[in-house]
């Protein structure tokens, strides 16, 4: 699956968050706002850290957080 158009652009939207962070946290079956709530901000970049091999990932933890804000503050509507 993938994240909504609406989701995805408000993710682009924000700072350090372009097409290849959305494509990683797809890869982990991250693909909606409801997922990335469950799971937290956290636990997402975890996931994408083990997934690449690398913690240098954390320093998206931030936007994300950010553009999650955004989308559960209802902006996405």
């Amino acid at each position: 699956m993938a994240f909504s158009f609406e989701e995805a652009q408000i993710l682009l939207r924000t700072p350090r968050v372009g097409p290849q962070v959305i494509r990683r946290l797809e890869a982990v079956g991250l693909d909606s706002v409801a997922k990335l709530k469950t799971v937290g901000i956290e636990e997402a970049v975890g996931r994408v850290c083990t997934l690449v091999g690398s913690t240098a990932w954390r320093n998206r933890q931030r936007p994300l957080a950010s553009a999650l804000a955004v989308l559960m503050s209802g902006a996405a509507q």
